[in-house]
């Protein structure tokens, strides 16, 4: 009798165990290594309506220094990009701060001005967490990916590994 006993108190540990050992490695109650999260804080369109190059035309992303499209920002035109680069180099009547500082980990907000949904990602060449912004919204970023973005791109041309697809 003794012996069942002990041998039900050691499965029982083992598999506390097991179940503790899993709770460690997936870090439970936080997002996995590469979650998405949606955000859709405002229309492009509706006033203000910032996200235009000089002539009045759309740009395809503007990235923030500040949260709620504040601050200087600056604007991207390219289907996507890799890597985040440059300096925020615009100014207006919304703000002024983080003028001439590096965008790349360094952006509150963003907001595409495309008709595809845009992913912007922690890590280069589209990896790791991302927030995607529907076509013709804008969103501050969450607190993961602010001041912590690296890579952005049309997720619609991207492939589930994160590069670029061809076709």
């Amino acid at each position: 009798m003794k012996l069942k006993s002990t041998g039900r108190r050691l499965a029982t540990g083992a598999a506390a165990l097991a179940i503790a050992g899993t709770t460690m490695l997936t870090g439970a109650g936080q997002a996995s290594a590469d979650s998405v999260t949606w955000i859709n804080g405002w229309s492009t369109w509706s006033s203000p309506v910032r996200c235009k190059d000089s002539g009045g035309a759309y740009v395809t992303l503007c990235i923030y220094y500040s949260p709620g499209a504040e601050g200087a920002m600056t604007m991207e035109y390219t289907v996507q990009d890799g890597e985040i680069d440059g300096t925020f180099w615009k100014q207006d009547q919304y703000g002024s701060a983080g003028y001439g500082q590096k965008v790349r980990n360094n952006a509150a907000s963003v907001e595409n001005a495309s008709n595809s949904t845009i992913g912007v990602w922690v890590s280069p060449w589209f990896y790791g967490d991302a927030n995607y912004v529907p076509a013709g919204r804008g969103g501050s970023l969450t607190p993961r990916l602010r001041n912590n973005e690296a890579s952005w791109g049309i997720v619609d041309q991207l492939d589930r590994g994160g590069q670029v697809r061809l076709d």
